[in-house]
């Protein structure tokens, strides 16, 4: 096995170890408190740090690499990275002063469909969580250093201490002191802060107290953040909305929406999020070299296609019974589950634009073009606001879910037409070829799938022998999907690297 895809398998193990404390962090409020306004507020304050400050901490670290690695001498990394946390120490605080005094309207910004008393939820929660943002923003600082480190694994796994200082919070709260759910968030990150710090240390990360605003590293990471701040605020405009609109519907989408749409985050997380981590520094390295970034590409996209499509199908198919599984106790109850395991189907249906989505951000970042990402955004986002606003009139809250689709439908288009123009065509005759293979051995195990569903699963009454059932057929039918692309030797073409 290569370096490479070492890197990539321990990435993968560290996100699954997050995720699935992750997903047991949703089970404990599902399961406390179901869907209403309690869960909301705890998922929309959870949420609010990040919205606000992830298209900052994002561009830090995309651009944090190709930045320091230039800087040669040792006084002067330790200055960049001590002026770095100075600088976003006092934006932060500035941020929460700011907060604190105009706190309600800007959270009726999130949650516009709130009443007054509802609107005291959030509020309670939000005035504790809001300090979360000095250990989010200032974390990413020592995430960029230990990737530069290629120590992805730290990286990986600090979501384990992220959710545990939440699940922490949950089990401690309850109806009437809910405030401390605020406590668990701030727990949580602190926690998360903590572990990337010390291990930043442990890998010599050196710090002094000075502040200069006319460092020329500073300058040219301000400069190169600021449009990728622009885009990535498109984006986070985005779901406010979504959030915005979902509030109006009634009480307990938000949370339903989260739930089924975290399942599917899991997904992308695990799957692309782990390989992008690894690919990228080595793109920013070789991205003179346009024909083997050319060649990533395809192989990124040949692994996307043959892994997700495959679990968009489980997803779909089996939304009811995995939601159940998973959430359905405690306030969970059926009408919790119905409408949940329907965000997770419709949701499931764009996990590949997703992935396809997050694979060409990332290369237009690493050529240092924010020009197309940004027009990608834009378009993308218009077309959500618009739609969602129609199709929840239509459909509810799946309206909001499908709108959500069909804009990063549209993105990818508008992403992949950018690139070929500029560079050269990804969806070329070869490749098409190759995705025809891939797409008729999806299609088989989307048959195998189904008919376990019509021929097996339906004449079973036990619930647990279902779920046992459900998983060692699903586990089958990866197998015989495996050999089949074996067969057709499509799964020798998942590459991270060129053979030298």
């Amino acid at each position: 096995m290569t370096k490479t895809k070492k890197k990539v398998l321990l990435i993968m193990i560290g996100m699954i170890l997050s995720k699935i404390l992750g997903l047991s962090r949703e089970i404990f409020v599902a399961a406390k408190y179901g869907t209403g306004v309690i869960s909301d507020s705890f998922i929309v304050a959870l949420s609010i740090p990040n919205i606000l400050f992830s298209s900052i901490s994002s561009a830090i670290l995309i651009n944090y690499i190709p930045i320091y690695s230039k800087i040669k001498q040792g006084d002067k990394k330790r200055s960049f990275n001590s002026n770095l946390l100075n600088i976003l120490f006092i934006f932060i605080t500035i941020f929460v002063i700011l907060f604190m005094i105009f706190k309600e309207p800007i959270l009726k910004i999130f949650v516009a469909g709130y009443t007054e008393s509802e609107l005291v939820y959030l509020s309670n929660i939000a005035s504790i969580s809001v300090f979360s943002v000095y250990f989010i923003v200032l974390g990413y600082v020592f995430k960029g250093y230990l990737e530069y480190k290629e120590k992805f694994f730290c990286t990986a796994i600090n979501g384990i201490v992220l959710n545990f200082g939440l699940i922490l919070g949950i089990l401690f709260s309850n109806s009437e002191k809910y405030h401390i759910l605020g406590y668990g968030i701030l727990l949580g990150y602190g926690l998360n802060f903590i572990f990337l710090l010390i291990s930043s240390i442990k890998n010599k990360f050196k710090y002094k107290l000075e502040l200069n605003f006319k460092d020329p590293n500073i300058k040219q990471l301000c400069l190169l953040t600021l449009p990728i701040l622009l885009n990535d605020s498109i984006w986070e405009i985005n779901s406010i909305v979504d959030k915005t609109i979902t509030s109006t519907i009634g009480s307990g989408y938000i949370s339903a929406l989260n739930y089924g749409n975290y399942i599917s985050t899991v997904v992308i997380t695990v799957l692309v999020t782990s390989v992008m981590t690894v690919f990228f520094p080595k793109l920013v390295k070789k991205i003179d070299d346009n024909e083997y970034v050319y060649s990533q590409i395809k192989r990124i996209f040949n692994y996307l296609f043959i892994v997700c499509l495959p679990i968009t199908i489980l997803c779909f198919s089996y939304s009811y019974d995995i939601v159940k599984f998973i959430f359905f106790r405690g306030a969970f109850d059926q009408s919790s589950l119905q409408i949940t395991s329907i965000a997770l189907k419709i949701y499931s249906c764009g996990i590949i634009f997703v992935g396809i989505k997050t694979v060409m951000f990332k290369v237009f970042y690493a050529y240092q073009d924010t020009k197309h990402p940004s027009i990608s955004a834009i378009i993308s986002i218009g077309l959500n606001i618009v739609l969602s606003l129609i199709f929840a009139k239509i459909f509810g809250y799946q309206g909001i879910i499908i709108a959500t689709i069909i804009s990063s439908f549209v993105s990818c288009l508008a992403l992949n037409m950018f690139y070929s123009k500029k560079f050269n065509v990804i969806f070329d005759k070869s490749f098409i070829k190759q995705l025809s293979k891939v797409l008729i051995c999806v299609l088989i195990f989307g048959l195998l799938v189904l008919i376990d569903k019509l021929f097996i699963l339906k004449f079973v009454e036990s619930e647990f022998l279902n779920i046992i059932l459900i998983g060692g057929l699903s586990l089958l039918n990866l197998v015989v999907y495996y050999f089949i692309l074996r067969k057709l030797n499509l799964v020798d073409k998942i590459q991270l690297r060129r053979k030298e």
